[in-house]
């Protein structure tokens, strides 16, 4: 049995979809290996630029085994920890007069 997978990748601006079929228990490491052809980014070069591997937002690793109708992301790394943002924001509205 056939599942379908798509594949979403940021290049520039945008962001592209793909869409592929696969056997039943592919991993992601075989799915990103057959999309990889298809973007003009090399997806290993991302990975090893420090990008990770999600499936519909939730991080994943190369090994997990996708389901029918699964989103592959490749997502860049964070520029800033979510702890690091709060700090900065509540330090400049302390600033501001809010606090």
């Amino acid at each position: 049995m056939k599942i379908q997978i798509t594949f979403a990748v940021k290049i520039g601006d945008s962001v592209r979809l793909l869409q592929s079929e696969f056997d039943q228990a592919t991993t992601i490491a075989t799915a990103l290996s057959h999309f990889s052809v298809s973007v003009e980014q090399d997806v290993g070069t991302l990975l090893s630029e420090g990008c990770a591997v999600s499936v519909f937002g939730k991080k994943r690793s190369l090994e997990s085994i996708l389901q029918n109708g699964d989103r592959i992301e490749v997502c860049a790394p964070l520029i800033a920890t979510p702890m690091d943002s709060r700090r900065r924001r509540a330090k400049r509205e302390h600033k501001g007069g809010k606090m």
